[in-house]
């Protein structure tokens, strides 16, 4: 089945963004929104795609040309240079010959889940169409009314009727489907209307012949088609990065770790292991250094430790060959300020070892939330300071995703319903298995993986 997006018009109702720019090419969370819809149908296995364009046609040929997906994805596009004066039908009736099979019908406007289209794609029905059951009567959305799940009336009228739900899409049309609309859609051009809409088409299809509505089931969407739609839909979907410190910020675990060989030898006479116990990683140093007393049976005052531990760290952490970032930092780092992704830090370290080292590597700017482990009441694996961080972020959990070196902050980030990446500079691949994507180094990351994994 081919995919049909409609991306022709001039989008007036976002000027001045679309004075030199298409729509489609507008940025959502920091990426273009025909990226967004080419990523999903991509993710859902539709690869023939067609495109159907007019407003600043070059502009989006260029962007495909460009667009690193496009590799996995056959796109055909078409110009329709009566854009100006012509409605969305006309625009499908020019890819009347390419879309004759079957096709999904989808407005460049639309944001949608990747599950949304997947519940299309699965559902029995050879025509449906995506509505939403939470009825807005003041909004100009596209209203329908069903029996037995039927779509048999659609309409923009806002009186109170026993509507079923607003009609969000994407829509499938099979072959026979296909066949029906786009005759339809000839009929209305030969009769000299070429400025309708293809949702009112839809009307006089579902009063003929079989078209289904699948809810949305809670599923988000956007259609943006003003201003105030624009801002609403970036403050919902605004993606946040949370950085786990130590092992993802700065290359300081073996620092660190050393500094409690060294106070337990000076203090105790005690050899700590070489290297750091797994189940210390992510933990605040209370607990840690709690779990040392109690395994070598000995006495002292845990406050009194900290507080020289922390002149211990004071002193590696003076030294510039301490302070190096973890590979690939800087760039990921300018990458996701330039696409308006928020970030945080979401640490057991205490807060003020966290400032003096982000001061000191000049990157505080980078980092719109700090979280450390003197602002929460349980450690990871525990979700707490995820779910903070997210809170001060100002983002939804979903829209989080968590970079972790240690399994404790894997299992934490999944217990916080958050998507997570690993890198290697802890553990190894094996042992970070259960994160959504393991990476040796952040340049690995790329700013269209993070997208991916949103979706």
């Amino acid at each position: 089945m081919k995919a049909l997006i409609l991306a022709a018009g001039t989008g007036s109702r976002l000027m001045p963004l679309t004075k030199n720019r298409p729509k489609c090419l507008l940025k959502i969370a920091g990426k273009e929104m025909l990226a967004h819809q080419l990523d999903i149908l991509d993710k859902e296995g539709i690869k023939n795609i067609v495109i159907v364009v007019g407003h600043k046609a070059a502009q989006v040929k260029k962007f495909i040309s460009s667009y690193k997906a496009v590799k996995n994805l056959k796109i055909r596009i078409i110009e329709n240079k009566k854009y100006v004066s012509t409605g969305s039908a006309y625009s499908m009736w020019l890819a009347g010959k390419e879309i004759k099979k079957g096709f999904l019908h989808i407005n460049a406007d639309l944001l949608f889940h990747s599950k949304l289209l997947n519940k299309l794609l699965k559902c029995g029905y050879k025509n449906a169409i995506i509505i939403d059951k939470n009825v807005k009567l003041r909004s100009d959305m596209v209203k329908v009314i069903t029996k037995k799940n039927r779509v048999v009336e659609m309409s923009r009228e806002r009186k109170s009727k026993k509507y079923a739900g607003e009609a969000v899409g994407p829509v499938k049309f099979s072959a026979d489907g296909a066949k029906k609309i786009l005759s339809m859609t000839e009929k209305v051009i030969k009769k000299g209307d070429r400025k309708k809409a293809v949702y009112f088409l839809m009307h006089d299809f579902a009063e003929k012949h079989e078209l289904y509505a699948i809810d949305s089931d809670k599923l988000p969407w956007f259609e943006i088609d003003t201003m105030d739609e624009l801002k609403k839909t970036e403050e919902e979907i605004k993606k946040a990065i949370i950085f786990d410190f130590d092992g993802v910020v700065i290359n300081s675990e073996p620092a660190r770790y050393r500094t409690y060989r060294q106070l337990f030898m000076k203090e105790f006479s005690v050899n700590l292991p070489e290297k750091m116990e797994s189940k210390l990683f992510g933990r605040k140093q209370k607990e840690n250094m709690t779990y040392f007393i109690k395994k070598y049976k000995l006495r002292g005052n845990i406050g009194n430790l900290i507080k020289k531990r922390k002149r211990l760290l004071d002193k590696e952490f003076s030294k510039k060959r301490n302070l190096k970032p973890v590979d690939g930092l800087l760039p990921f780092l300018k990458r996701l300020k330039e696409n308006k992704f928020k970030t945080a830090i979401a640490s057991s370290s205490s807060k003020g070892y966290i400032k003096k080292i982000l001061s000191k590597m000049r990157i505080s700017n980078f980092f719109d939330v700090v979280i450390s482990g003197d602002m929460i009441k349980k450690s990871k694996p525990n979700p707490e300071m995820f779910i903070k961080a997210a809170k001060m972020i100002k983002a939804k959990k979903e829209n989080c995703l968590v970079i972790e070196d240690s399994t404790a902050g894997i299992i934490a980030a999944k217990r916080a319903k958050m998507s997570v990446i690993a890198v290697t500079s802890s553990f190894n691949k094996r042992q970070l298995k259960k994160a959504d994507k393991v990476v040796n180094n952040l340049s690995e990351i790329e700013t269209s993986d993070l997208i991916r994994i949103f979706n």
